[in-house]
């Protein structure tokens, strides 16, 4: 009875606090939305006489790379140039880059190939050559990711921000589109949008890797070049140094990308497991803050869903304090996504067909998508090994990078989610550093056809 007693009450304390907490979500959901709004119709006043070196790592063929280069090629501001940096000559990625390059581009564009990382992430260590070998006139560094398709204006609106001399950085975020109506690809949806709405107007924000940028001087002084070795994440490394020096990083909703996606629910697992281990690494205190509100929140829920039943299976008369719960809850989750339907209006409208049902999930799957987020979440607390673009990364508890993990098997093509994270472990025999990892990658004649 004593046990009953006590865990009825732990959960009505999670109920409250889980309402709570859903006013407060619906009502920033609702300031961000005003402020994306604003900022999407708000002319942009750009200096175009600065020179901008835009530096896009690429690995692999990523759903609609070929389409999403272009737009970086086509950006409409005149004094940029675009360095493209693949692992090595053999990427599949670098003749998708060099015809296009050859027939579409109307800027300066170069590739640079930087080796295999051995002390470092792959990424980073492709960032940190092609940041070391920039031209004198580069006056600011903007950063994007090969699965993202910016708008023609994304380049000029990150310069925009970075007009005013207190600034640090400026970010954008992604905003996940399926190729295809799944059950991995609705919950990805709806786990992202979520995330992306805790954006907002503060000078508060964190990093984005796939798109934000910076003024050289700055990235200069901070050391994030070198701050950058011996990690695997570039954007939380750079927010800590952005913070560190207590210049405002802020988000401009501007430059939300469209991010085409399909994933199976194995590699969705893997995905979110990677990307909250990285969270949980590098950004501890935020991440763990989020953890223990997710897990308030599913307690709550799914513990009015328990006492619910119980009480209709046993003809018990005290159904109606989970049942007010729940229909309060679900009313918030229900404008939220409603609020974020708006979001997708602003910042996905021409990718309308992609989100359709993914947004009715959205809305009315919410409880779904709660509890995988929070197993997700609860099993990136254990182990620190990652695996990225078919690299195996170990680290230690501070984020530095200790092995690194070639694979010694040709990827999964059955699957397209090779591009991101390979379900299935590699074999220690990758301990070899022989092994070249780059004439394992499949070829484009060997991707599944759609």
């Amino acid at each position: 009875m004593i046990f009953s007693t006590t865990a009825y009450w732990i959960w009505g304390i999670a109920c409250i606090a889980s309402l709570v907490q859903g006013v407060l979500l619906g009502l920033h959901t609702w300031e961000h939305r005003r402020f994306a709004r604003r900022r999407v119709r708000d002319p942009r006043l750009v200096d175009q006489t600065r020179r901008v070196a835009l530096l896009s790592p690429c690995k692999g063929l990523d759903l609609q790379l070929e389409s999403n280069l272009l737009h970086l090629l086509r950006q409409d501001y005149p004094n940029y140039e675009v360095i493209f940096i693949v692992e090595s000559d053999t990427d599949p990625a670098l003749a998708v880059i060099e015809q296009l390059i050859q027939r579409e581009s109307q800027v300066p564009a170069r590739i640079i190939i930087a080796g295999r990382a051995t002390a470092t992430g792959q990424k980073i260590h492709n960032l940190a050559t092609a940041t070391a070998q920039l031209g004198d006139g580069v006056d600011i560094l903007a950063f994007v990711d090969s699965d993202i398709c910016p708008e023609p204006d994304w380049l000029g609106r990150l310069v925009a921000r970075l007009s005013r001399a207190d600034s640090g950085a400026v970010t954008g975020y992604r905003w996940f589109v399926p190729v295809q109506t799944t059950l991995a690809n609705c919950l990805l949806y709806s786990i992202n949008a979520s995330i992306a709405a805790l954006l907002g107007s503060g000078g508060q924000s964190i990093v984005w890797g796939g798109s934000w940028a910076i003024r050289r001087v700055d990235f200069e002084s901070l050391g994030i070049r070198e701050r950058w070795q011996g990690t695997i994440s570039d954007d939380l490394v750079a927010t800590q140094a952005v913070q560190a020096a207590r210049l405002p990083i802020e988000f401009e909703p501007a430059c939300m990308t469209a991010s085409p996606m399909d994933y199976s629910l194995a590699g969705l697992g893997s995905f979110l497991r990677r990307q909250h281990m990285i969270g949980r690494i590098y950004a501890p205190r935020i991440w763990y803050q989020s953890l223990c509100l997710m897990i308030v929140s599913t307690v709550a829920v799914f513990g009015a869903i328990g006492l619910f039943t119980s009480s209709l299976i046993f003809s018990e008369n005290w159904s109606r304090w989970p049942a007010c719960f729940l229909i309060a809850w679900y009313a918030l989750q229900i404008y939220r996504g409603w609020l974020r339907h708006g979001l997708a209006q602003v910042y996905v409208k021409s990718w309308t067909k992609c989100t359709a049902w993914a947004t009715v999930f959205d809305i009315g799957a919410a409880p779904v998508a709660l509890l995988y987020n929070t197993l997700a979440m609860c099993s990136a607390c254990i182990g620190s090994r990652i695996v990225w673009r078919g690299i195996t990364y170990d680290l230690d508890r501070q984020g530095r990078l200790m092995r690194v993990l070639q694979p010694a098997k040709l990827l999964p093509t059955a699957d397209r989610q090779w591009r991101y994270d390979p379900p299935e472990p590699l074999s220690h025999a990758a301990d070899d550093p022989a092994v070249e990892h780059a004439s394992l990658l499949p070829t484009r004649d060997s991707l599944p056809r759609r």
